[in-house]
């Protein structure tokens, strides 16, 4: 009879356990839902940037792959309004959970469309999140993009002529303050930079890119010595008439970082 009676009790607190267990989960995920919501300016959630700011800090306080998944939508601005200091303090959330993972969906924030604010946010937070071989690559093909000519957003909008000068001046020093956070995130992950640099950009062989070549010589990158040296041998075989090889591109490297 006592064990008969035992098992019942000890059936209703299962019971009991696993109803409050889904509540407590049920109520979690429509609070993540609600906090999702308010920092992604859905209607009608939404109320403002201030609003959305302490949304995303709220959110940022759960974790778990919903969470993330989340935070990543607001951070890269895959959400119905974007706000940049929303997407800064969602980058922000995402640095401090430390996840080598988190760092690759980072980098690919760093796109020239991409508000300076945000782009900043997210370099700022590959500081300090360790830098996967996709993530080197993304912030490679950024600055190769800038490198080449392409605008960023920031850079398209125009001011009055007085005005014009003073300004470009600032956002020329924030950007140059920004491309050095990357630099020195190349820098710490200098393997996987050169690995990149090789196999992609070609530095080591008589057609290295002259965006890998330039690179290397702002960052005072040294790593990169034994390929440009590498590249000089492969290029001394062939004549400039026969072969149109970046000879004074690497030449120009040599010299900058001191290789000899």
């Amino acid at each position: 009879m006592n064990s008969a009676v035992l098992k019942r009790a000890l059936a209703a607190i299962s019971v009991i356990v696993i109803t409050a267990g889904y509540g407590f989960y049920r109520y979690r995920e429509r609070r993540l839902d609600r906090l999702y919501a308010e920092a992604a300016g859905v209607p009608p959630a939404s109320h403002g940037s201030k609003e959305a700011q302490a949304a995303v800090r709220e959110l940022g306080k759960h974790h778990g792959a919903k969470s993330t998944r989340m935070l990543l939508s607001i951070a890269l601005g895959q959400t119905s309004f974007t706000w940049p200091d929303v997407q800064r303090e969602a980058i922000n959330a995402l640095a401090a959970r430390n996840d080598p993972s988190i760092s690759t969906a980072l980098a690919h924030a760093l796109q020239p469309h991409q508000p300076l604010p945000t782009r900043q946010a997210a370099a700022e937070a590959l500081r300090t999140l360790p830098c996967t071989a996709e993530c080197i690559g993304a912030v490679l093909h950024y600055l190769e993009r800038v490198w080449q000519g392409e605008p960023n957003y920031e850079d398209r909008t125009s001011f009055s002529t007085g005005l014009n000068e003073d300004v470009r001046a600032g956002v020329a020093k924030q950007q140059d303050v920004l491309y050095q956070t990357l630099f020195a995130v190349l820098k710490r992950e200098d393997r996987l930079t050169l690995g990149t640099l090789v196999q992609v950009y070609g530095l080591g062989t008589d057609a290295a890119s002259r965006f890998s070549l330039a690179l290397v010589i702002r960052m005072g990158f040294r790593q990169a010595c034994p390929a440009i040296l590498q590249s000089e041998q492969l290029v001394k075989q062939s004549s400039a008439e026969s072969f149109r090889a970046p000879r004074e591109e690497i030449e120009k490297a040599l010299r900058s970082l001191e290789c000899r």
